[in-house]
């Protein structure tokens, strides 16, 4: 029993009083549970109407918990207790209970279930009994209309795949079910598949599924791995199957796709919690690759605004973030190729939140800082835009030709002459405001102010890097672009 099944000692009179005098002190009641010496029973049917009055009356009752294999328990034809339960609507926990594995739910329990049908039931409990194909219509009608049923606990109830398949079917499309938990059954690789399935629906609200002690073993686990992608799973236990360290890749990859940087923000951020074994990952392979990168994902997942931890995964895994996707040279749409130019600033954004999103722990661990990255970016990013003006012909006015090739020639003399380059600089804008001018007549003035800040940029970039080896790569880059201003093809 869970710590908050403890009942408290009470005579079956006892409860019957508080029970009918709606004391607000008595919360759960249990019926049938002498084997604790606690529980509601009696030998007459007349005990049990009574107490279906009294409960339909009571809205402080919380939890109702049935033994329904109890020998003193109610019989079938009370209706006046079922009615009680069906006219409540203060108990939201329903535990359905049996000291017997080997015997069926019964019809006892059928009527239970039947009571709560349409009720504001949350939490369905049923432990330790043998769910027969008969039993399925009550269970599955129980989902469908408790709207407002949120955990669902079935352990040790002899649940095979064919059994849990209209269980799961029933659950499709529920508005709030979070929790699942399906330990110490008989489902296998088709369950796991039928759950992930679930999963994957984009209605579906489930965040934990535990399923202990079952036949699940390395097909299963990847098929919850593949269902990832887009669920909002946190937590998966997998405890006592017959699952393997190969399953790792395929959860690595489920939350963190690094075949690229897109695939990569589409990956599951949500899921922080993976059991095999007894504890935590890192205690049950200590030292082996699986722990080491398995759970830094994980724990990476536990951050809570999403949108960080995806910009956390991409610094960490992609070193060199390609920037051709902001470019779509194939286009024929001149307002779609201006708005790529423009996407410059949405970057120095992006990497501003980074900087928001990133710790120095993960600055450490991936070998790397924000502010390196964002200049690589934006150095990648301008690379290419002269890259853009050739291939699509934009460069169409001699006047504006000339201007570029002067600044250029500019540009490179700072990057060039042993003297002082900020001398040089202060002649580089001087020429800027006729290259403006000469390159609005040309490109259009939004092209011509963004061709022109991108160059400063390159320029920037590599007064930040006087004494890196990256001032070479800079010096290159602008030798290519003379080119391509002096003999534009």
């Amino acid at each position: 029993m869970d710590e908050d099944d403890n009942f408290p000692s009470y005579s079956s009179q006892e409860m019957l009083d508080m029970v009918e005098k709606n004391d607000d002190t008595f919360k759960l009641l249990s019926i049938g549970n002498s084997h604790l010496d606690t529980g509601y029973s009696s030998t007459k049917i007349s005990d049990y109407s009574r107490l279906g009055i009294a409960i339909a009356n009571n809205f402080h009752l919380n939890t109702l918990h049935v033994n329904i294999h109890n020998e003193e328990l109610l019989v079938v034809e009370d209706s006046t207790f079922y009615d009680g339960l069906k006219r409540n609507s203060s108990i939201q926990r329903l535990i359905l209970h049996s000291d017997r594995h080997d015997n069926d739910m019964n019809e006892v329990g059928r009527q239970i279930l039947k009571a709560y049908q349409g009720n504001d039931l949350t939490n369905l409990d049923m432990r330790s009994f043998g769910i027969q194909l008969e039993d399925i219509t009550a269970i599955t009608t129980t989902f469908k209309w408790c709207s407002n049923l949120y955990y669902i606990h079935l352990t040790n109830c002899s649940i095979t795949d064919e059994i849990l398949l209209p269980m799961v079917e029933a659950l499709v499309g529920h508005p709030v079910v979070e929790i699942i938990q399906l330990d110490d059954n008989r489902i296998g690789n088709k369950g796991c598949e039928l759950l992930s399935k679930l999963l994957q629906d984009p209605s579906s609200t489930l965040t934990n599924i535990s399923l202990r002690s079952n036949n699940v073993g390395n097909q299963g686990a990847i098929a919850f791995a593949s269902s990832l992608a887009n669920s909002k799973l946190e937590s998966l236990s997998l405890f006592n199957n017959p699952v393997d360290i190969s399953v790792d890749s395929a959860f690595s990859k489920a939350l963190c796709d690094m075949s690229s940087i897109l695939n990569t923000y589409q990956s599951n951020h949500t899921f922080t919690q993976l059991y095999f074994e007894d504890d935590r990952l890192e205690d049950d392979y200590p030292g082996e690759s699986f722990g080491e990168h398995l759970l830094s994902l994980l724990i990476m997942n536990e951050g809570k605004n999403k949108k960080h931890v995806a910009i956390r995964k991409i610094l960490r895994y992609h070193t060199n973030m390609d920037m051709r996707p902001f470019f779509q040279l194939g286009s024929d749409d001149e307002e779609e190729k201006e708005g790529n130019q423009k996407a410059l600033p949405y970057l120095i954004a992006w990497f501003d939140r980074a900087r928001e999103a990133v710790t120095k722990s993960d600055e450490e661990e991936g070998g790397y800082t924000v502010e390196e990255r964002k200049l690589s970016s934006i150095y990648q990013y301008v690379r290419a835009m002269p890259l853009r003006f050739v291939h699509n012909e934009i460069i169409v006015k001699l006047d504006a030709h000339k201007a570029l090739s002067t600044l250029v020639q500019k540009l490179m003399d700072v990057f060039t002459s042993d003297g002082d380059r900020f001398a040089i600089i202060q002649e580089v804008m001087g020429v800027y405001s006729d290259a403006f001018v000469c390159c609005s007549k040309g490109f259009g003035v939004s092209l011509a102010y963004y061709y022109l800040l991108c160059l400063c940029i390159l320029l920037y970039f590599n007064l930040l890097t006087v004494y890196s080896p990256l001032e070479y790569v800079a010096c290159t880059a602008f030798q290519d672009e003379k080119r391509w201003f002096t003999n534009p093809t």
